[in-house]
């Protein structure tokens, strides 16, 4: 959802009926950006105030390992600084190309996902590239062949006793990736299942109530297995 004000001559503006949950602010006046990323709950009311300033675009190119392009794959763009929420999501053209406006400061990590599909179901993404800033150059996300497969995991959480618990998550981390990607765990039976995982090894650490975060094992995701 995208919603747009325009400011008055006194730079005064206002957004109304705002969708709560997480949302990314973008100001801007022709080469001047102002953003911020926030999360409203259902009747929260927020003053933003805004200076403009020059702030680089991030432009990428998402090429298989051919070197054609990856059209339509999803590339979501995450800042690496502490306690900074900042989060876009863009769909690749037909030449495999993105543009992030208004990028922050700092060091940038970008994901790639095969399709939107793997990112509404919370799939961690097939390829992940770090270090990257904004700037003038554009830089290359190149997805590896080997990860282009899928294959998927299923299982059951138990206790040492061999019963599910009432509350728990099972979380899965792309090696290399700061990020994990939550699977939900049925409270009755324990079971949980990620379809469309990536060919790749993913690191696993559940969350379950009256144990915290326990780090569980790493894994090689095959394809079609």
């Amino acid at each position: 959802v995208v919603q747009r004000a325009v400011a008055d001559a006194d730079g005064r503006f206002v957004l109304e009926g705002i969708v709560p949950g997480a949302v990314s602010l973008v100001a801007e006046h022709a080469r001047l950006f102002a953003a911020t990323h926030m999360t409203l709950a259902e009747g929260d009311r927020f003053t933003w105030n805004p200076v403009l300033r020059e702030m680089p675009p991030l432009r990428l190119r998402v090429e298989r390992e051919d070197g054609s392009p990856f059209a339509g794959s999803v590339v979501v763009l995450e800042s690496t600084r502490q306690g900074d929420a900042w989060e876009r999501f863009l769909t690749s053209g037909a030449d495999g190309r993105v543009r992030f406006d208004a990028v922050p400061d700092g060091e940038l990590v970008a994901g790639v996902f095969p399709s939107p599909l793997d990112v509404d179901r919370n799939t961690p993404p097939c390829h992940v590239q770090t270090g990257l800033h904004g700037g003038p150059d554009e830089s290359v996300l190149t997805v590896p062949r080997e990860r282009l497969g899928r294959g998927s995991l299923s299982g059951l959480l138990l206790d040492h006793e061999g019963r599910p618990f009432p509350q728990a998550v099972l979380y899965l981390r792309t090696r290399g990736s700061r990020f994990f990607y939550p699977t939900p765990v049925a409270p009755g039976t324990g079971a949980f299942q990620s379809d469309r995982l990536a060919t790749q090894g993913y690191e696993l650490v559940a969350s379950c109530t009256g144990l915290g975060t326990v780090p569980l094992d790493e894994i090689e995701i095959f394809a079609g297995e």
